[in-house]
């Protein structure tokens, strides 16, 4: 690994990775090995990945045999540090392809690292700032001066609220790091105002109406701005394009399968999260991104030079990949 490398990939260690929906670990650890050709002849890819919800797809890919229809042998590595290691294991080779969310990843890239946006994964959907029910935050303008939680500062949830809420004239809100699991009991017991829900959360936080929506993280400025995508090294695309279009290929079938078929998403959401099936059955729909033509990245690129994340606005059609 380049040695110039090096203090961008420590300062990297302390971004974020997280802003999605999640899961929890399935217990299934897999050793991180050099790509290569495999005894069956297909082509060994190392991808890291995150049990959220929304990385069903990859799982579908998996469960389903689409990847070795394409060629490929797809070895998923648990997620360094929690997810926080994912683009620093990337550039040191020690991963072929990650799942990341894109402020991470555009943070990265304003920092000088080599990364190529390959394919889309996923869009907004039910996630948004909820609040209690019956308490006392009726609208917006409520928010003034009060704490909501997110799961990392500077990530997707941070950005899309500062956005939507400075469109309502509402500024001043405290963001404040509470980890998705926690944040529908935070805003019970009074530690913050509201929270950014994802999913299996919102369901299970309005199941009882003890949570209610106040905002939608995705509307205005921030309407189907994408969330978060597969990325590569420049140097693995460069030196495996066939490679990583064939990943995309697979992709895009099992995206399109994990969006069409609900029982199968059903069922591989079982199999790899600790969701229970009775709330599964009553998940909002997920925002698969069934089309990868990042739409809308340009939007949040912009967003956070805004908001002052990154220094000035990323190269987009110098880092994204097409097919």
């Amino acid at each position: 690994m380049n040695k110039k490398l090096l203090p961008v990939l420590a300062l990297l260690g302390t971004l974020s990775v997280a802003g999605c929906s999640t899961g929890t670990p399935s217990g299934t650890e897999a050793s991180s090995t050099e790509a290569g050709a495999t005894a069956a002849g297909l082509e060994k890819v190392v991808v890291g990945s995150i049990p959220f919800a929304e990385t069903a797809t990859i799982q579908v890919a998996m469960n389903e045999g689409i990847f070795e229809e394409h060629g490929l042998e797809v070895e998923l590595a648990d997620a360094p540090g929690g997810g926080a290691g994912l683009i620093p294991a990337v550039m040191s080779g020690d991963l072929d392809i990650t799942y990341s969310n894109y402020p991470s990843v555009l943070q990265a890239i304003d920092k000088g690292l080599p990364l190529n946006i390959i394919r889309e994964n996923d869009r907004g959907g039910a996630q948004g700032i909820y609040v209690l029910s019956d308490g006392d935050i009726d609208e917006l303008s409520d928010l003034k001066g009060k704490r909501v939680a997110v799961n990392g500062l500077g990530n997707i949830m941070e950005i899309t609220s500062r956005s939507v809420l400075e469109e309502h004239g509402v500024t001043g809100v405290d963001f404040v790091e509470i980890p998705p699991a926690q944040m529908e009991a935070s805003v019970e017991n009074g530690n913050v105002d509201g929270a950014w829900l994802v999913e299996p959360f919102v369901t299970m936080a309005t199941a009882d109406d003890g949570l209610t929506k106040l905002v939608s993280a995705f509307e205005g400025t921030t309407e189907n701005v994408p969330v978060a995508g597969w990325v590569t090294s420049a140097e693995f695309l460069n030196e495996s394009p066939d490679t990583v279009n064939a990943f995309v290929d697979a992709l895009d079938e099992a995206t399109t399968r994990a969006a069409e078929d609900k029982d199968l998403l059903n069922k591989t959401l079982a199999r790899y999260t600790s969701i229970s099936p009775d709330v599964i059955e009553q998940l909002n729909p997920i925002g698969f991104s069934v089309e990868s033509d990042y739409e809308g990245l340009d939007t949040l690129n912009e967003l956070m030079v805004k908001q002052g994340l990154i220094s000035e606005p990323v190269d987009l059609e110098a880092v994204t990949h097409e097919r």
